[in-house]
């Protein structure tokens, strides 16, 4: 918009000026001849500050368009310009305040002034300021009616909580504008919020069809699909979308949700850390990925991201921030000073983490207390220390402030050390008293307060609330029923008629301290998940949760109880949606409690019965009389260990740990206990995937018994999986000096494979099978080394071997259609994957392969469907995003591409090796105004890479204030003076203080990059003149040869450089051409030394070019440079040079695929393999054409 109002702008100061703005030159003149000097300098000062605006410098553009309007009068004509672009750059700047003075300024100076107007609506509501920014929109139809206008005021009248009435707007619109897409998806969104979602669904996909596939439109569609229960296609929707915007927000937020939903928690968890390496900032992916890790019990990440909440669109607008100057509290020292936390949220959320208050009460001297009126006087007395202030009344003084839902956070709260004693509330002892005797005796019967729905308004209450007419169908005489439904639907008016016994105590609550002495007197409650489920588990009184399939976060996954509320009992939805097998397993055990009460039996035998039921492997029933014995005597660790064990074989690691660890806390026999605890909690930790923890644990059990080899093994696979291969080695040690046995061996071998020891590896798998020939995991490992090694066709062999002892497993499949991809057998790799896939349908690691022996085959578009069909399976998997990037670069397709790049950072191609420190600094991530602010750009993969990426250095430095780059020494000299703002350090040196870090192989992504934007211009890196101009006298023998520079081959240590480089014996096949040849080759390979030794023509001056500023010079003295794809193709294409380049078969993703040119290098010419492997037919052209070149 701003680049349309430049130009307007040029057009409008070029006519009052008599100027034809197409003759004009910048700066731009006058007003006109008869302005006078103080306008006309306003003018400039107009447009530039404009011009600035457009390139995204805020600050600078406030300050031109400030004095722009300082040499203004008020009858001034391009008065409402000026005033609407200074709200624009207060807006960016963040005052709000200022802008909205600025845009009623711009309406007062031009009645009407529509941009002003509009621009206003947005920030309001954006600011969540809903009336106001309705009003705007009022005021903007009635000055310029449209359809478009009425769909302003439709959208803000929606927000404001008006649905009903914004529809009939919208609908008013569609009638007389059937294709006004803006109102048919407003419709959309009105009809979600009415859980009209059949209408909603059609009203999104009406919109698709009128607009054609957008991102947006996909993410609406899965909306709809999602509130409909059909998941599924609901991530089908989103896949969509992310197929044309890998880095999408709304579509990776939108899958994470959807991923949660399902319960596919750890995928979710794989997504949202994907899409935050796409997007860092994003508040509702960091709150997404939160809730997902909360649900697994990682609470100790969980909390971390749970902050973001505060900015996170679901939270910003119900959670409660005070408007307070006092620091927030983040762990300091309390000793002697006084914090205030305050509510936020639900009733529920605020009793539930009420529990914390006495832990930090313990370290302040006072703590004052903000909550709603109605949890007054429930709250009061929960610590010596703790004052409950009234909901209106004036804040005292204080040092500190802290939402009392950050507390765990900064407490540092785990599942481990969370506060689960209770009660942790108590009721008023007459009131319970007085409860009891208005009840009565109920005849002997259990009394059962139930609650079936919540607060209507609540996103999530169409899954949590279920409808009274399903819901008395728990109503078994075994129990007295009392009501403590707060608010009654009038849907369920009818159905609480057919219940007439249900006891009623309308009029008789009036808040918490009411409802906490009901519920003390009554034996259970049942409810749905309300804030009466949290005031139950706080008093400790008996509670019965009914969960839909997806819980809210803080109820876990899978477990029948509570780490929160220990006399809880979670039942759980199995299908989405299908309430009537819960209420049946409720209504059972509701009869069973007046014969069969789980307290009538002994505890001893309860521990009894499971261990029979453990016996017969009758995992349910021991679940269950474990789970009883622990509810009866919560301080029996041998309980909680059998019921942790229970857990653990059931899948349900987050319940397992929790009962663990509290059995680890409890006093515990010293023989035969510990160790199997903490050996068990640390198979739990490694299920979660809490590495760290599980290697501690499987520390303490084997400190408790020193000869335990079970941990040893179960420390060393977890960090193999974790690529800690050093720590790996250490516990393998141990196993194989505890064991001495053939299985220890193989797992130090794996170690040492995985430590690139290969001759130490492939000794201990052949001694293995020199012991036992028959051992197919030995001669599986050897092929591994093997591989490794380069001996693809000896690894072949023993992956066969492998497979003719054990059979077909995916585990011996996927390495063995590695192996015979190496040798080119492409075709059989492929039914080697296939028959891995048939047994084991959508496994990561197969169809990463499988992408990669396809992407071997320049099958391109079907690498990419594989890492699609992957990426559905494994949303956040990062090999298979790799893979995907790999083949959307290749095609060109650089929006793709740069986004699912991103996944480098955790790719086994790249070593898993993480994102680079950010020195304490945020993420640039292009949005972020760096005019006023420096940001370092980090270095990364190889050499070639860097200089290759050099070229966007100057772009950053146009936007920022200045620039630190950080390159390997050998890169110092040749990268200085890429920008005067630009300062070169090098590893090692000290860093200068700086805003903002970004790697630089992110800088096309960031800076949305594609094949028509790529700055191509050379050289963009330069040699020092005089060293050119030494090598050009040096290499000058009179002859005037074509002085040609070569390379053959690259570091033997990348993985595909047995397709990249060629012996020298066969690239000697360029000598015949009759040119002189300088070696650029920096190591010679004991394979080619003989051949060297033979090429006595070629000139070589390894000692002097040991820096690449040394290497550029030398090639900026020669005619040409013929190399392979090494960090010598991207020096002399950098430096504009002429460069030749031979390409393997299956080249490198920034080679792209059949043309000769080069869109990075235009002075590269490409000569490709017709066939893999054929070097042969590539050097026989490369040759004749130095012989053309020669003699030309």
């Amino acid at each position: 918009m701003l680049s349309r109002l430049q130009g307007w702008l040029e057009r409008r100061l070029a006519h009052a000026s008599g100027a034809d703005p197409a003759r004009r030159a910048a700066p731009l003149p006058s007003d006109g001849p008869d302005a006078g000097g103080e306008l006309s300098e306003a003018g400039r000062r107009l447009a530039r500050g404009a011009a600035l605006l457009e390139q995204g410098d805020a600050r600078g553009a406030a300050e031109l368009l400030t004095q722009s309007l300082a040499l203004r009068g008020e009858g001034d004509n391009f008065l409402h310009d000026l005033r609407f672009l200074l709200g624009r750059a207060s807006r960016l700047l963040g005052d709000d305040a200022a802008a909205l003075a600025h845009f009623e300024a711009a309406v007062a100076a031009k009645p009407g002034f529509a941009p002003a107007m509009e621009e206003a609506v947005h920030l309001l509501h954006a600011a969540q300021r809903y009336p106001e920014a309705l009003e705007w929109a009022q005021r903007l139809a009635a000055a310029q009616p449209s359809p478009a206008a009425s769909t302003l005021i439709a959208q803000e009248m929606h927000f404001a909580g008006r649905s009903e009435e914004a529809l009939e707007i919208l609908d008013g619109v569609v009638a007389g504008s059937p294709r006004a897409a803006d109102a048919i998806r407003g419709r959309g969104h009105i009809y979600l919020k009415l859980g009209r979602g059949e209408e909603a669904l059609a009203a999104f996909r009406e919109v698709l069809a009128l607009v054609g596939p957008t991102p947006d439109g996909f993410v609406h569609a899965a909306g709809a699909l999602l509130r409909l229960g059909r998941p599924a296609e609901a991530l089908d929707e989103v896949r969509k979308a992310l197929e044309l915007q890998a880095d999408h927000a709304g579509a990776l937020r939108a899958g994470v949700g959807i991923l949660i939903e399902q319960l596919r928690v750890r995928e979710a968890v794989e997504m949202a850390r994907h899409g935050l390496g796409l997007q860092p900032a994003d508040a509702d992916l960091h709150w997404n990925l939160g809730v997902a890790l909360l649900l697994l019990g990682e609470l100790d990440a969980g909390w971390t991201e749970h902050e973001w909440r505060w900015r996170s669109s679901v939270m910003r607008r119900k959670a409660v921030q005070l408007p307070s100057q006092q620091p927030r509290w983040a762990g300091e020292d309390l000793e002697g000073r006084t914090l205030l936390v305050y509510a936020e949220q639900g009733f529920g959320d605020t009793i539930q983490f009420a529990r914390f208050l006495p832990a930090v009460a313990a370290r302040a001297r006072a703590v004052w207390l903000h909550v709603p009126a109605p949890l007054e006087p429930l709250l009061r007395g929960i610590a010596p220390n703790i004052k409950v202030l009234p909901a209106e009344g004036v804040l005292p003084p204080f040092d500190f402030q802290c939402p009392l839902m950050s507390l765990p956070h900064w407490l540092g709260t785990t599942l481990a050390t969370l506060p689960a004693q209770v009660p942790y509330l108590t009721a008023d002892p007459q009131r319970v008293e007085a409860w009891r005797r208005k009840l009565g005796d109920g005849s002997g019967r259990k009394k059962v307060g139930v609650v079936w729905s919540g607060n209507p308004g609540h996103s999530n209450d169409h899954n949590r609330s279920i409808a009274l007419s399903a819901f008395r169908s728990i109503a078994v005489p075994a129990c007295e029923f009392v009501n403590l439904q707060v608010q009654m639907r009038e849907s369920d008016r009818e159905a609480l008629r057919g219940w007439p016994h249900l006891v009623s105590v309308d009029g008789s609550v009036n808040d918490f301290a009411d409802s906490a002495a009901l519920v003390a007197a009554l034996d259970l409650v049942v409810t749905v998940d309300t804030s009466v489920a949290h005031l139950a588990g706080a008093l400790g009184r008996p509670v019965w949760i009914l969960l839909p399939f997806c819980p809210d976060w803080r109820w876990m996954l899978e477990r029948d109880d509570s780490p929160w509320y220990p006399t809880a009992r979670l039942y759980r939805q199995q299908v989405a949606g299908d309430w009537a097998p819960v209420l049946l397993r409720v209504a059972r055990d509701l009869q069973s409690l007046d014969g069969a009460n789980p307290a009538s039996v002994p505890q001893v035998d309860w521990i009894a019965r499971g261990n029979a039921a453990l016996g017969e492997w009758k995992l349910d029933e021991a679940r269950e009389c474990y789970r009883q014995a622990a509810a009866q005597d919560p301080r029996d660790p041998l309980a909680r260990l059998n019921f942790g064990f229970v857990l653990l074989e059931q899948g349900d690691a987050s319940a397992a740990s929790h009962q663990l660890a509290q059995a680890l806390a409890l006093p515990h026999p010293e023989q035969g206990f510990a160790h199997d605890a903490h050996f068990l909690l640390g198979r739990a930790q490694a299920h979660m995937g809490r590495v760290d923890d599980a290697v501690a644990s499987f520390e303490s059990a084997v400190r408790s018994k020193a000869d335990f080899a079970e941990p040893m093994e179960e420390a060393a696979k977890l960090l193999h999986g974790a690529a800690r291969y050093d720590e790996m080695l250490a516990w393998a040690t141990r196993l194989q000096a505890l064991r001495q046995d053939s299985g220890a061996d193989l797992v130090v071998a794996q170690a040492c494979h995985a430590l690139k020891r290969n001759a130490q590896a492939l000794e201990l798998v052949e001694s293995v099978l020199t012991r036992e020939p028959g051992n197919a995991a030995a001669w599986s490992g050897r092929g591994n080394v093997l591989m490794d090694l380069g001996r693809a066709r000896e690894a072949l062999q023993s992956f066969e071997r492998a497979l003719a002892l054990a059979g077909p497993a995916p585990e011996t499949l996927v390495p063995c259609a590695t192996a015979l991809s190496r040798l080119g057998r492409h075709d059989e790799a492929l039914q080697r994957i296939d028959e891995a896939l048939r047994l084991r349908p959508g496994d990561r690691e197969t169809l990463i392969v499988r992408g990669v022996v396809l992407t071997a085959m320049v099958r391109i578009p079907e690498a990419i469907a594989c890492a699609d069909e992957g990426l559905a399976l494994h949303p956040g998997d990062a090999d298979l995003h790799w893979n995907r990037a790999m083949g959307s670069l290749l095609l060109g397709d650089y929006a793709a591409g740069w986004a699912h790049y991103e996944s480098r950072w955790h790719a086994a191609a790249q070593g898993r090796k993480g994102r680079p420190p950010q020195f304490g600094r945020p993420w640039w991530t292009g949005g972020e105004d760096l005019s006023a602010r420096s940001i370092l750009l980090l270095s990364e993969q190889g050499l070639g890479d860097a200089i290759q990426f050099l070229r966007f250095v100057p772009l950053v430095a146009a936007r920022a204030k200045s620039v630190l780059l950080r390159v390997p020494p050998s890169l110092a000299a040749l990268a200085s003076g890429l920008a005067p703002n630009c300062r070169v350090v090098h590893d090692g040196q000290e860093i200068p203080a700086f805003d903002f870090v970004c790697p630089l192989m992110s800088l096309p992504h960031v800076l949305g990059i594609t094949l028509a934007n790529l700055p191509a211009a050379v050289p963009y890196v330069t040699a020092d003149e005089a060293r050119v101009r030494e090598w050009r006298e040096r290499l000058d023998d009179g002859r005037g040869l074509l002085k040609v520079g070569v390379s053959w081959s690259g570091n033997a240590s990348y993985n595909n450089d047995h397709h990249r480089s060629i012996p020298l014996q066969a690239f000697r096949a360029l000598e015949a051409a009759g040119c002189e040849f300088i070696s650029l080759q920096p190591q010679v390979r004991e394979s080619d030394a003989q051949a060297l030794a033979q090429w006595t023509q070629l000139r070589r001056f390894d000692e002097e070019i040991g820096t690449f500023a040394e290497t550029a010079a030398l090639a900026s003295a020669l005619d040409l440079v013929v190399t392979v794809d090494t960090v010598f193709a991207h020096l002399a294409g950098a430096l504009g040079r002429p460069v030749w380049v031979l390409e393997a078969y299956a080249p490198d993703w920034r080679w792209m695929l059949e043309r000769e040119d080069s869109p990075w290098y235009p002075t590269a010419r490409l000569y490709r393999q017709p066939t893999e492997g054929d070097w042969t037919s590539v050097l026989a052209r490369v040759r004749s054409d130095l012989t053309a070149r020669a003699s030309a």
